[in-house]
């Protein structure tokens, strides 16, 4: 359990980085906030890949089968899971934006960092299983290792990502800030 915390660990580290804060938490603080926000992340990152990249072969199944005759039901369907996708990875983010740094600084809960962060992580996931499924040929050439190896570089992406979204917010912040000062 130790080890899954530690990436979220390292991105409250990176947070509180982007503010110049000292740690203003406890280490047994941390790692109960590190590991329910892990937990947050995980369930979510499941929801998106379920219905991003299962739904897509459930969608052609449908579309097959002929389980559905009208196109527009399996559009709205599509539109659907979408949506919700965007709104959990949304959600999830904005949590994490708001408990992960231990400055406590408190971002409006829909934010912009969060919207582009999930507009974002769901375009690099459909993408990079796009790329995978298509072009990519780490079983050829690693053997089982290359799942792992492309898991590792999602985990990446996802985790650049999620910082990039909450560095908007900062700097939104910092400008905000900044605009205050000189008017005052």
């Amino acid at each position: 359990m130790m080890a899954c915390t530690n990436g979220m660990m390292s991105l409250m580290q990176s947070f509180d980085m982007v503010f110049e804060d000292e740690k203003i938490r406890g280490f047994l603080q941390t790692r109960i906030v590190a590991l329910l926000l892990t937990f947050l992340l995980i369930i979510v990152l499941f929801l998106a890949v379920l219905l991003l990249i299962v739904g897509d072969a459930a969608m052609a199944l449908i579309s097959d089968w002929h389980i559905v005759q009208d196109d527009w039901i399996i559009y709205s369907l599509n539109i659907t899971r979408y949506l919700t996708s965007f709104g959990a990875m949304m959600l999830a983010l904005s949590i994490i934006y708001r408990f992960a740094p231990s400055h406590g600084k408190r971002y409006t809960f829909i934010n912009s960092g969060s919207m582009v962060a999930s507009i974002l992580i769901l375009a690099a996931t459909y993408g990079f299983s796009f790329y995978l499924s298509k072009f990519s040929s780490y079983n050829k050439l690693y053997g089982s290792i290359g799942t792992m190896i492309a898991l590792m570089i999602w985990y990446y992406l996802l985790a650049f990502l999620i910082i990039l979204g909450f560095e908007i917010n900062a700097s939104i912040d910092r400008a905000r800030r900044l605009a205050r000062s000189k008017t005052a």
